[in-house]
């Protein structure tokens, strides 16, 4: 039980981290979407490193790509404390070598 118990635990924690941590960023992040693309590499030979809160770098094949994440206030549906705003968010590419 505890052992199952630490497993969801563990699996939950996974699923919810929204920003990669490691040289391997999740298949779901934008940017592990967008970077074997735009760097012309299969996924599996990218090494990514963040950079700051806002910015990832991401290398392999030979080129190097620098993506920022770029987030505007938006206002969503009214409650009934009034209009409610909410961040959105996109990764875009910022250089590419």
């Amino acid at each position: 039980m505890k052992m199952s118990l630490v497993l969801c635990v563990s699996c939950v924690t996974l699923a919810c981290s929204p920003e990669p941590e490691t040289p391997q960023a999740p298949k779901r992040h934008p940017v592990a979407v967008r970077a074997p693309f735009d760097l012309d590499c299969p996924r599996e030979q990218l090494r990514y490193d963040r950079l700051d809160k806002n910015t990832m770098g991401v290398s392999g094949c030979g080129r190097r790509a620098t993506y920022v994440r770029v987030c505007h206030d938006r206002v969503g549906s009214s409650s009934p404390y009034g209009l409610s705003t909410y961040a959105e968010c996109r990764w875009l590419l910022n250089a590419a070598q």
